[in-house]
């Protein structure tokens, strides 16, 4: 389930990027190595929204399908929506690709750094505009155009500060 769910992550990281005029500006290799690069760290921003404690279980479930998914997915789960039996869905249960020891200092920290962006990412918005600012990140890509990829990381941090001061 874990390695499916990271594909799937990363194919709709794909998708989106795709459909964004800064991106599709970007030559190819450009827009390639940013993907390939910066997939993890996306991968990871999602999972923090996806396990944030404040999440309910159905919660979680809908808000990492596509927009397609949902009708079909409210209908398979209309029971369980209704009566609220659906838990909080944790890391450490949803996590089949390896064991996770509870006092493993790196989980711990792990755990730890989670809920602090978790805390940070205080709506969808934020989560959008930490998602663009992730993706345009070039600290450990070979871009040719290098200029171009960091003017617009800077254009998506600022709509970022200007949303945040705002509310």
């Amino acid at each position: 389930a874990a390695l499916e769910g990271y594909r799937l992550t990363v194919a709709r990281i794909h998708s989106v990027s795709s459909g964004l005029d800064h991106f599709k500006d970007l030559g190819f290799n450009d827009q390639a190595s940013l993907i390939k690069v910066n997939a993890d760290l996306l991968v990871s921003l999602r999972g923090v929204i996806f396990f944030d404690k404040k999440n309910r279980g159905i919660n979680q479930v809908l808000a990492s399908l596509g927009i397609e998914d949902v009708l079909t997915v409210k209908k398979l789960f209309t029971d369980i929506m209704k009566e609220e039996k659906m838990g909080h869905i944790e890391y450490r249960n949803f996590n089949s690709v390896q064991e996770i020891g509870e006092s493993d200092p790196a989980e711990m920290r792990y755990n730890i750094l989670q809920t602090k962006v978790a805390e940070a990412v205080t709506d969808d918005i934020v989560a959008i505009l930490m998602t663009y600012i992730i993706l345009f990140s070039s600290d450990f890509c070979q871009i040719s155009d290098t200029q171009k990829v960091t003017k617009t990381q800077e254009h998506f941090i600022k709509i970022l500060q200007r949303y945040i001061y705002k509310i």
